[in-house]
């Protein structure tokens, strides 16, 4: 199957979602619908989430209903290969997707971390991928047409004869729970099948590596290493632009991108997540970069639907997961002005936060830039 390749720093999230994800049969050239999101039909396609984000006017993507208490993030792949100059899904083996059977199990997920599950219904409206969007980690999924498998390291869901095209289904996920305790416990050996996700090219530029040294100065964690790494985006004066990157020529060059977008200070969330996966690699932490969308806006529900939401191409976005032995792999949100600091990375509700999504509730898309 074709991998699902993307530039490491203008280009990491959703709006040339093209060809097929990995380990699945290789289909035609897709496209949204009415005017809305663009998809290629290359092997290893190219995901332009700033070109996109930078068009006159949002198309609607997608609307959802969940019975978690909050919006929830909707996954649609791991780009966990990164070669210096591309960050890319890395391709391997999938298993064929039955209607509501199990998927599983989650990667590095202890019993003694609290779970809880939660039900999403999504109808999508003009979005075709060969990705499914669902939020993370799922269970199970009802609903489909055609054919689709998962991958059973990252459990994403991708496409064999189907795209996303008119689909309304029901995915299964879990809500993670860990304590504080657990998450600054977590960490240490990290499993082989997990080395991987550390790796970094011998000719990265040094900004990365002592930028994130000086930004996890006291932490006694590799959690609290991953939390400084986080507010460090988010306290230093970092702004949020969809075209500063693109005048300054630093949109879409991989490691060098990162370096130029740690010096200027302005990007959007490709650079956002890009940065704070590579600079926790540096550190030592497994980590990788997800792409999906942020919860989009609630409709405020009813009694019957309490939690309704409407995703427009606005809510495409990127963030980081890290992984910590016992926990699994845990989202972040280092892109000023999207989403919500997660509140298990705040003291003061560490505690029995959930970690499927990384914010909590709606988000409202920033000011362009």
């Amino acid at each position: 199957g074709a991998a699902l390749a993307v530039g490491a720093a203008a280009t990491v999230v959703a709006l040339l979602l093209a060809g097929t994800a990995p380990g699945f049969d290789r289909g035609g050239a897709t496209s949204f619908t009415a005017g809305g999101i663009n998809i290629g039909g290359t092997v290893t396609p190219l995901i332009d989430l700033g070109k996109d984000l930078r068009r006159p006017t949002a198309v609607r993507a997608l609307t959802y209903t969940t019975s978690a208490p909050t919006g929830q993030y909707l996954k649609l792949a791991s780009l966990d290969q990164f070669t210096g100059s591309v960050w890319k899904h890395r391709e391997r083996d999938t298993k064929r997707l039955a209607e509501g059977t199990p998927i599983g199990p989650v990667a590095g997920l202890s019993a003694d971390v609290p779970t809880s599950k939660i039900t999403t219904t999504v109808a999508i409206d003009n979005m075709q991928s060969r990705w499914l969007p669902v939020p993370a980690p799922v269970q199970s999924v009802k609903g489909l047409t055609g054919t689709w498998s998962w991958d059973p390291d990252d459990l994403t869901i991708g496409g064999i004869n189907a795209t996303t095209q008119g689909q309304d289904y029901t995915a299964t996920s879990l809500l993670l729970q860990p304590t504080a305790d657990q998450l600054k416990a977590a960490g240490g050996v990290v499993p082989e099948d997990v080395q991987r996700d550390l790796f970094l090219p011998t000719n990265m530029p040094a900004i990365i590596e002592k930028t994130a040294i000086a930004a996890t100065e006291g932490a006694t964690s590799e959690y609290e290493q991953a939390v400084a790494l986080q507010d460090y985006f988010r306290d230093n004066g970092f702004v949020y632009s969809t075209q500063t990157p693109l005048k300054q020529g630093y949109d879409g060059d991989g490691a060098r991108v990162i370096a130029a977008f740690l010096e200027a200070k302005s990007g959007y969330c490709v650079h956002f997540a890009s940065a704070m996966a590579l600079m926790a690699r540096s550190l030592g932490i497994p980590s990788r970069v997800a792409e999906g969308y942020l919860p989009g806006a609630s409709g405020g529900g009813s009694a019957s639907n309490p939690g309704e939401y409407t995703v427009t191409s606005d809510d495409l976005h990127a963030w980081p997961e890290l992984y910590f032995a016992g926990v699994g792999w845990v989202p972040f949100e280092p892109t000023v002005g999207r989403g919500t600091i997660p509140s298990y990375t705040r003291a003061d509700t560490a505690a029995a936060a959930p970690t499927s999504a990384p914010a909590s509730g709606a988000t409202t898309a920033p000011k362009r830039i």
